[in-house]
């Protein structure tokens, strides 16, 4: 049977992986090394204001994988073997196919808005684009809110992302590292301010014994009115 290996699990692999097989039985591998399944990208702001968790943004449910004898594999391709139609991947696995789609080059839409070609405007694609967050940690559940929301951890597991290390000062995603509201204070609508600032503070390295190394991206998320008001910003310098 012939193998179609697409590499990218965003709208352009997956769309071809559903034609591909609406029209044939062809074995089918789709390889991401960024998240399990694809989701929706536009959605992501919704997420990162709080409206949305992340599990809401894959358009498919789980199961449609398998239904459709769709395989997915999450992986690093660092090498094509092209004369021996062969992926490399960054862990030393291989996979051969026969014919290959290579769907992982994107830009952002522009629309002439004032303002979209100044430097610091970024395009953000993903919570991989972060380097650290600034939320508002007014109580203990509403951090463990925000870890889920920006799709740390699936949802009822934010705990893990607390004792695995990951949102800590040295871990892949540091949440508060200013302290946040305990560390800071809470006087009304000024933490917001604080946030960004924190935020501009890190992208410019100028956060002293709090800066995350090489932070050129930060993400502020702020809540209140018991979660019906979301205000998110993103600070970066590249």
């Amino acid at each position: 049977m012939e193998h179609i290996a697409i590499i990218g699990n965003g709208i352009s692999g997956i769309t071809a992986a559903r034609h591909i097989r609406k029209l044939s039985n062809k074995k089918i591998t789709v390889i991401s090394s960024e998240t399990d399944y694809f989701f929706s990208r536009t959605a992501l702001m919704y997420v990162y204001m709080g409206h949305m968790k992340f599990k809401h943004t894959q358009p498919y449910e789980n199961w449609f994988w398998d239904k459709n004898d769709i395989a997915l594999k999450k992986g690093f391709v660092k090498q094509i073997d092209a004369s021996q139609k062969t992926l490399i991947f960054s862990d030393g696995e291989q996979l051969t196919f026969d014919k290959l789609i290579i769907a992982t080059g994107s830009k952002p839409n522009k629309f002439g808005w004032p303002g979209q070609d100044l430097k610091g405007v970024v395009s953000l694609y993903h919570k991989q684009d972060l380097d650290a967050i600034e939320t508002h940690d007014c109580f203990s559940i509403t951090e463990y809110m925000a870890i889920e929301h920006f799709g740390i951890t699936k949802p009822g597991e934010a705990w893990k992302a607390i004792e695995e290390g990951i949102i800590e000062k040295s871990g892949a995603l540091p949440i508060n590292p200013s302290g946040g509201l305990i560390g800071l204070g809470h006087p009304v609508g000024a933490t917001g301010i604080r946030m960004v600032l924190d935020g501009a503070k890190q992208t410019t390295d100028n956060a002293e014994d709090m800066q995350i190394n090489g932070a050129k991206t930060i993400a502020t998320y702020n809540v209140g009115g018991s979660g019906t008001t979301n205000v998110s910003f993103i600070v970066s310098t590249k």
